[in-house]
């Protein structure tokens, strides 16, 4: 076996390859160890997620959760303020349709058929149409007739 240093490193030649070998702090240069790597003696570990990354991850999704709560509730209360609205309203639509109905009746009760056609035919001669002057011709329920000649 050959011994030489390069570098500061003692370098020993064997029998088939050439090793390292590191002098020891202190120690004399006939009592130097052999080198080995420390990545060398370690097993193989596999890396394992640092912890910081799954509290990151675990206060995004309570954040997220959250979130979501947050935004439930307030739908909850919208849906809860407008069906009150709604309830509001189909009073007020209902105490409007009697009051409507009730104004409409008032005013039907004022109206004298009898006073009208009278005051109709001696006040202003107005005369019943002849048979020969009534002009029929059908017409949809939900339509109406518009008039821009003279029937003939």
């Amino acid at each position: 076996m050959t011994e030489y240093e390069v570098a500061g490193h003692r370098m020993v030649d064997g029998s088939s390859a050439v090793r390292l070998i590191d002098i020891m702090a202190g120690a004399s240069a006939n009592s130097a160890e052999r080198y080995v790597p420390t990545r060398a003696l370690q097993k193989y570990v596999k890396p394992t997620a640092s912890p910081v990354p799954r509290a990151l991850v675990t206060m995004l999704v309570i954040a997220a959760l959250a979130s979501l709560c947050y935004e439930y509730v307030h739908l909850r209360t919208d849906i809860v303020t407008l069906t009150g609205s709604i309830g509001q309203k189909e009073v007020e639509l209902d105490d409007l349709t009697i009051a409507n109905q009730e104004e409409y009746d008032r005013i039907n009760a004022g109206v004298n058929i009898d006073e009208i056609r009278r005051i109709a035919i001696e006040e202003m001669n107005m005369v019943y149409p002849d048979s020969d002057q009534i002009i029929t011709f059908k017409v949809d329920e939900d339509d109406y007739v518009r008039q821009y000649a003279d029937f003939k």
